[in-house]
C-alpha cells in the first residue's frame, strides 16, 4: 500500500537495460484518484487496473515487476498470460493471498459492502510533518526513505507543513480481503501454469518473519484473522521450488529494495537480460 515514489531507488539504477520503465500508482494511493463504484480496492480487482493500463500503453510484451500486495494480486493473472509477459519479479509477497473457505461468503460480503457504504472524508484530520512522520515509523520503510515516501504519499496544505495520508479511508477497512478462496492458495494448478521466467527476490529479515513475514499475513491481525494462513505458506513454499522460479535473498527488511535498490536493480537487469536472450 505504498506509492510509486518509493520505486524512484530502484528505477534510477535500472539505467543498464533497453527497456521502458512505468510505474503507475493504484487507486487510492499517491497522486491517483480514489475508485467508486461498480469498482473496489481488493486483490481480485488489482488485475483490471493493471490491463486497463497495459491495454491503453498498447503494451503487447512486458516485464512485470510486484511488490507485496502487487505480487499476491496479479500472480493468477499472470498464469494465463504467458504469451504477452516475457517475466515476473515478485519482491517480497508470497504470490497468492486467500481466505479460509468457511469465511470466504462473509468477506464477499463485507468486501462488496465496502465499495457501496464508503464514502471520502471531506476534510480530513491534518497532521503535522513531525506527527506524520511518527505514524509512518510504525511502518518497514526504513528511515531514510520516509520523507520520499511522505512527498507523494501526503496531500500537504499550500505551505506543505500540515497534511494528511493520501491513502484512500476504505483501505483500512476490509477492502483488501482478497477475493479468492483458500482451495486456490493449494490448487496444483495454478502452480502448474506459472510456467513464465520468474525472478523471487525476499528481504532476509522478512523471510524470517521479523517483524512479519512479507509486511503482514499474521491472523494475529484483526483485520487478517479470515486469511487461509497456512494455505498461503504452503503456496508460497510450493511456489519457490518450480524450476522456473530463480530465489534470492538480500539483507533488509519488506522494504530492503530501498536500501539495496543498487544490488536489486543489477539482479533484475540480468534477469531480464537472460530472459530475452533465452
Amino acid at each position: 500500500m505504498d506509492n510509486l515514489g518509493l520505486f524512484e531507488p530502484l528505477i534510477s539504477h535500472l539505467k543498464g537495460s533497453d527497456v521502458e520503465i512505468f510505474a503507475a500508482d493504484l487507486p487510492g494511493h499517491g497522486f491517483s484518484d480514489h475508485v467508486s463504484w461498480p469498482w473496489n480496492y481488493s486483490h481480485s480487482e488489482l488485475p483490471k487496473y493493471v490491463f486497463e493500463i497495459l491495454e491503453r500503453m498498447e503494451y503487447t510484451k512486458y516485464h512485470y515487476v510486484g511488490h507485496s500486495f502487487s505480487g499476491s494480486s496479479i500472480t493468477p493473472s499472470l498464469a494465463v498470460s504467458s504469451d504477452e509477459v516475457q517475466s515476473y519479479t515478485i519482491l517480497d509477497s508470497h504470490g497468492v493471498l486467500t481466505v479460509r473457505d468457511d469465511t470466504y461468503v462473509k468477506s464477499q460480503r463485507e468486501n462488496l459492502e465496502a465499495s457501496y457504504k464508503s464514502r471520502r472524508v471531506e476534510k480530513p484530520k491534518e497532521y503535522s510533518r513531525e506527527e506524520l512522520k511518527k505514524r509512518l515509523q510504525k511502518s518497514s520503510i526504513p528511515p531514510d526513505f520516509q520523507d520520499l515516501w511522505l512527498e507523494r504519499g501526503v496531500r500537504w496544505n499550500e505551505n506543505k507543513t500540515r497534511g494528511h495520508f493520501s491513502r484512500d479511508v476504505r483501505l483500512n477497512g476490509n477492502m483488501f480481503i482478497p477475493n479468492f478462496p483458500s482451495f486456490l492458495g493449494r490448487a496444483d494448478h495454478l502452480l502448474e501454469q506459472l510456467n513464465i521466467p520468474i525472478l523471487r527476490i525476499n528481504g532476509k529479515e522478512s523471510l524470517s518473519g521479523q517483524p512479519r513475514p512479507f509486511g503482514g499475513v499474521d491472523p494475529r491481525i484483526p483485520n487478517m484473522k479470515d486469511f487461509d494462513d497456512e494455505g498461503i505458506l504452503r503456496f508460497s513454499a510450493e511456489f519457490s521450488k518450480k524450476a522456473n522460479v530463480r530465489e534470492i535473498v538480500i539483507p533488509g527488511n519488506h522494504h530492503f529494495f530501498l536500501e539495496q535498490a543498487e544490488s536489486v536493480a543489477k539482479e533484475i537487469e540480468a534477469f531480464w537480460v537472460s530472459v530475452e536472450h533465452s
